[in-house]
């Protein structure tokens, strides 16, 4: 096991909070914003419960902030639909990770770190708006509600701990809210049959960056080190043998020698991929067939997790491969059970 019993006990309770923070916001758009969607073609002669309902906004509404960051829905009527978006999609992560690279060349921080911030606070904003919307959406301004402007004064917040101040503790917070942001914004371009593909396909990416190219595991090096910030879960401990060392009776001239020169810790990381794409699955399940549906997804996915941290040793490892047949085994078993 790469990680200590507690780190890897702590990395899977935040990717089950993420999950479960992520489907009630999502669950909040679909009630607020979203239109009704239509089943697979595979399940559509079954009877399952949508849990989209038709919009309950007002024409007022439809001109708010989440309205105006999120995309509208995607008509996917044919098969060359459901292609050319999922095409789309796999060439925008594929740019995205070009330009980081170029930046990462040239050095650019405030580059990245802008680039950086800018997600963050879109994400958050949408979080942390849909997550208030039940509560406060009722006290209405002129194109926006007090739900949305305490959203952005909480993401403006978290934003500048979690990139310009690098407190470890604003980051792991704000990562248990981010990702139901970018889930929210993929949501509209996503079915049933073009999450499946994607998970594949960023499966077989994430094994080629890291074993073949190694570019993913010199991302988040530089990220690490050159940044201080990283998309994904960060939690940096003492390795039992500093443990051990600390307690010892050098205690004192440890100490001494710390303050002339940073000691080293381990570091525990889960990537916000990993995060975010499963998060993206048990999403269009909790919109095609539910609640129930969608915890059991959270639920395989998790207990993959828990597999590969388990058996993993000391070496960079791909954590979408399991994950994704954890997402896919889930949905299978919810659809055998229920």
């Amino acid at each position: 096991m790469k990680h200590t019993p507690k780190i890897v006990a702590l990395l899977l309770c935040m990717f089950l909070l993420t999950h479960i923070i992520g489907l009630f916001v999502v669950a909040n758009y679909q009630k607020y914003f979203a239109t009704p969607v239509t089943f697979f073609p595979v399940f559509e002669n079954k009877t399952l419960k949508q849990i989209t309902q038709p919009s309950q906004i007002s024409q007022k509404q439809n001109l708010t902030l989440i309205s105006q960051l999120v995309p509208e829905k995607v008509e996917i009527k044919q098969t060359i639909d459901a292609l050319v978006l999922l095409t789309n999609l796999i060439m925008a992560i594929v740019i995205a990770t070009i330009i980081f690279l170029f930046f990462t060349r040239i050095k650019s921080l405030k580059a990245i770190k802008l680039w950086f911030a800018f997600v963050i606070f879109i994400a958050l904003t949408i979080s942390f708006s849909l997550l208030l919307y039940p509560l406060l959406s009722r006290f209405s301004f002129a194109f926006t509600n007090l739900a949305e402007l305490l959203g952005v004064l909480l993401a403006l917040f978290f934003t500048y701990l979690k990139v310009f101040k690098r407190d470890i503790i604003a980051h792991n917070l704000s990562e248990l809210f981010v990702y139901a942001g970018i889930a929210v914004i993929f949501l509209p371009l996503l079915n049933l049959q073009i999450i499946i593909a994607l998970l594949l396909l960023i499966s077989l990416y994430d094994v080629i960056a890291v074993f073949k190219t190694g570019h993913m595991v010199e991302m988040a090096k530089f990220q690490i080190q050159k940044l201080g910030i990283i998309a994904g879960l960060l939690i940096p401990y003492l390795s039992k043998k500093q443990l051990q060392l600390l307690k010892s009776k050098y205690l004192a001239r440890i100490k001494k020698k710390a303050k002339q020169k940073k000691l080293k810790v381990a570091v525990a990381i889960l990537g916000g991929g990993d995060l975010a794409f499963s998060l993206m699955f048990a999403s269009v399940v909790l919109v095609y067939f539910g609640w129930l549906y969608a915890l059991i997804v959270t639920l395989c996915s998790t207990l993959a997790l828990l597999l590969l941290m388990l058996f993993s040793d000391d070496k960079p490892y791909p954590a979408m491969p399991p994950i994704t047949v954890g997402c896919l085994s889930g949905l299978m078993l919810a659809l055998l059970l229920i």
